[in-house]
């Protein structure tokens, strides 16, 4: 459901919640006449296979209810289950940025899918190997999934090793042709990728305010 995100009281500009913001963008579209907006999606009933969520701030002049429903038809299910996005990248691939580290495949092992550290006899409890389950919706993955991380699944549902950039980048819904400079750092390149727009949903937000500007 759209909320107003923005509202203008004594010159003060606050947020639905009578917070002051900083938001320069909106404050001026406010200024400007429009009403603003804000949705919170989730990429998951758009195309991706995991559960990362997205503001977006939509700013109309036009009187009436803003909808932005999820999954807009067909893409609502091409991609629901981690198995549909990595079945097909094997260790043998030749993608560009899939480059294997089997350097803790013994601890990697230890882990069920689905499972982690706290529920795996054995591992020290510190680390905080998580596997992502094939058969299900990936939860949200951080900006680290590239290397056994704490914070988010990162050990491949069939493999005992972290994900690969390749694989990471597909969960956030960008496809084999994108690449990245070979200079850059791994954590470079997740920061980039955890922080992306997924180009599945932009395309169908341009296609949607092109309908309402028609």
């Amino acid at each position: 459901e759209a909320i107003p995100f923005l509202q203008v009281s004594k010159n003060v500009r606050i947020d639905a919640n009578n917070r002051p913001t900083i938001d320069i963008i909106s404050c001026r579209l406010i200024d400007l006449g429009y009403s603003v907006y804000q949705f919170v999606i989730d990429g998951a009933g758009f195309g991706l296979c995991q559960h990362q969520y997205y503001n977006i701030y939509w700013g109309t002049k036009n009187e009436g209810n803003i909808e932005i429903n999820e999954g807009f038809g067909l893409f609502k299910r091409k991609y629901r289950l981690v198995k549909h996005v990595l079945r097909d990248i094997t260790d043998n691939s030749n993608l560009n940025w899939h480059n294997i580290d089997y350097s803790k495949k013994d601890l990697c092992h230890m882990v069920l899918p689905g499972e982690n550290a706290r529920s795996t006899p054995g591992i020290p409890q510190n680390h905080g190997y998580i596997r992502l389950d094939c058969d299900s919706m990936a939860p949200t993955i951080y900006n680290d999934f590239y290397k056994l991380s704490g914070k988010c699944p990162s050990i491949h549902p069939y493999y005992d090793r972290p994900l690969t950039i390749r694989e990471g980048a597909r969960l956030f819904g960008l496809t084999d042709d994108f690449i990245w400079d070979l200079k850059l750092k791994k954590w470079d390149i997740g920061d980039m990728i955890y922080n992306s727009f997924p180009p599945v949903i932009s395309k169908l937000m341009a296609n949607k305010i092109k309908r309402v500007i028609k």
